[in-house]
């Protein structure tokens, strides 16, 4: 999926429907993947409102992009489930504490089995990309490029132990029992100190598979998770009271620098 320049107007290039499973792991461009970047960041921080529509017309017009285009990318964020579909157009989603519990719950037990199968198969060259992805400090205040980059070391950080999966079913499970958009949430509700909390269970979690203390792994992965459990429903909760349904500000994008977060 690719965008051409025709006129100074970016068009996409295929008006088809687009399979959901390729809109989760395709490019749609670099206008598109920026604008999906940037109303992502804006869903998870709270500057769009839970229930806040979007419309397909509405949204080419601002940004320059034909119709069929601008659904390309709103299609693109309803299937990473940052938005909703809603009477031919989208909503930005809202999460209750049901849905994150009930989430969260089911994330603990997989991860916590796939540890431990890890842990019995282990690879040594998985084992030492994991090192690699927890060999860094946090730097307070939390910036949004340095929680980006936590977030991409702890994907990279669980995503090792998927190969101990030989069944390709397994591993999709594991991948979308918790979705990015929930994933991103709580990971953007942590403190300084919760980060680096969770920053030294990560580091817990790989000194027990690498030294076979599988004891130890069930706890790790029930603290680690409850660590971001409380935070996670807290912001939430923050989150779904400034809910509405009115139109989303489509100039978002001016006001996205997120301020730097203190401990």
């Amino acid at each position: 999926m690719t965008i051409s320049d025709q006129g100074g107007t970016p068009v996409h290039s295929s008006t088809s429907k687009v399979p959901d499973h390729e809109l989760l792991e395709s490019s749609i461009g670099q206008l598109g993947d920026d604008l999906f970047l940037d109303y992502r960041f804006a869903i998870i921080n709270g500057t769009a409102r839970p229930g806040q529509r979007l419309i397909t017309e509405h949204f080419a017009t601002h940004h320059s992009i034909e119709t069929a285009y601008a659904k390309q990318i709103l299609e693109a964020l309803a299937v990473h489930h940052y938005v909703i579909r809603s009477d031919g157009n989208y909503a930005v989603t809202n999460w209750s504490d049901d849905d994150i519990r009930d989430l969260v719950a089911a994330t603990k037990e997989m991860q916590t089995a796939l540890g431990l199968k890890f842990a019995e198969r282990k690879d040594p060259q998985a084992i030492a990309r994991m090192r690699e992805t927890i060999a860094f400090e946090f730097r307070n205040p939390i910036t949004a490029p340095q929680l980006e980059a936590f977030h991409i070391r702890w994907w990279t950080f669980f995503h090792q132990m998927l190969g101990t999966y030989k069944v390709a079913t397994f591993r999709t499970i594991n991948l979308t029992t918790t979705p990015a958009y929930l994933r991103r949430r709580m990971l953007n509700a942590l403190t300084f100190r919760e980060l680096a909390e969770l920053h030294q269970r990560m580091k817990l979690l790989l000194n027990a598979i690498d030294t076979n203390d599988v004891a130890s792994i069930p706890a790790i992965y029930s603290d680690q998770i409850d660590i971001k459990l409380a935070g996670a429903l807290a912001d939430n909760r923050r989150y779904t009271g400034y809910a509405t349904d009115t139109e989303i500000d489509y100039a978002l994008r001016a006001i996205l620098a997120a301020s730097p977060r203190q401990i």
